[in-house]
């Protein structure tokens, strides 16, 4: 047998295990920036959104929902003070 086919044969199905290990790795590093998203960034994202959302700025919608209520609210305060005799 000749030694330089077998070192050939052995290169080739290095760089095909290399291949495949390369998709491992990249699809598991795919799979970690996809959890370090939904963990960590995500909620990141939504609680900034909220805040600009319910600021009460003027140009804001929020502001203008406040300042034009279209339902008449009543609002009555009734206090008692109950003293022992």
């Amino acid at each position: 047998e000749n030694p330089l086919v077998s070192s050939e044969t052995s290169f080739n199905n290095l760089r095909k295990i290399f291949q495949g290990s390369r998709a491992l790795i990249f699809a598991t590093s795919a799979f970690c920036s996809v959890l370090v998203g939904i963990f960590i960034v995500k909620p990141a994202i939504v609680k900034w959104r909220v805040e600009q959302e319910t600021l009460f700025q003027k140009g804001t919608d929020s502001y203008r929902k406040l300042v034009n209520v279209t339902i008449p609210i009543f609002f009555n305060v009734r206090v008692f003070n109950i003293t022992n005799p």
